[in-house]
């Protein structure tokens, strides 16, 4: 299975235009610019952790899944069908079943024409497989950054990066806390249900 990914490599939450410094942040980096030098106050988390660890990205995998699984089964039934009669075409033309060139024919066509259904179908889903899972990293990317914003204003950080970006202390990270935010604010799809 494909793994769920964010649209945005580097996420930031932004407290200032600057790096200003923070009193409610024990750990801080040292930014230096020519001659004058500002603290910043900068987190990061592990996006993997939290794809791997968020409910909602928990659901919108095995949604993304079932949606695969059920493409390939309905993918490979087409396909099934279509050499059956390919097959069964090819049988009935060697052991001279075809009364007339116009029969042969027509049935080629039809197959013909049912494996054009077949690529056309097989294309539109596909287009709306990849439509579902745009959609679905823009829903999980909106959260965590709505998430972001909610959980800064309370630390008021001038920078929360992805890990991917470089290296980081490991005292700077608070993966753990997003994810536990996140999941927390979160009302899975069957509790919300169970509520109905």
């Amino acid at each position: 299975m494909k793994k769920l990914t964010l649209a945005v490599g580097v996420l930031l939450a932004v407290a200032g235009a600057s790096c200003s410094g923070s009193d409610k942040a024990p750990v801080k980096a040292a930014v230096t610019s020519d001659s004058t030098t500002s603290t910043c106050n900068i987190r990061y988390i592990d996006i993997d952790s939290v794809l791997s660890a968020y409910t909602l990205a928990q659901e919108l995998a095995a949604e993304q899944q079932k949606e695969m699984l059920a493409f390939e089964s309905a993918a490979r039934q087409k396909d099934t069908d279509l050499n059956r009669q390919a097959t069964a075409i090819e049988n009935k033309a060697r052991s001279n079943g075809y009364l007339t060139e116009e029969s042969y024919k027509a049935d080629v066509n039809n197959l013909q024409q049912r494996q054009t259904e077949a690529n056309n179908w097989a294309n539109n889903h596909q287009n709306r497989l990849a439509r579902l899972v745009a959609e679905q990293n823009q829903r999980l990317n909106d959260s965590l950054q709505s998430f972001l914003k909610s959980y800064n204003k309370v630390y008021n950080y001038d920078a929360i990066l992805d890990k991917k970006v470089g290296f980081f202390k490991p005292e700077l990270d608070i993966t753990a806390e997003v994810i536990e935010g996140l999941n927390s604010r979160y009302t899975p799809a069957k509790k919300e249900e169970e509520k109905k």
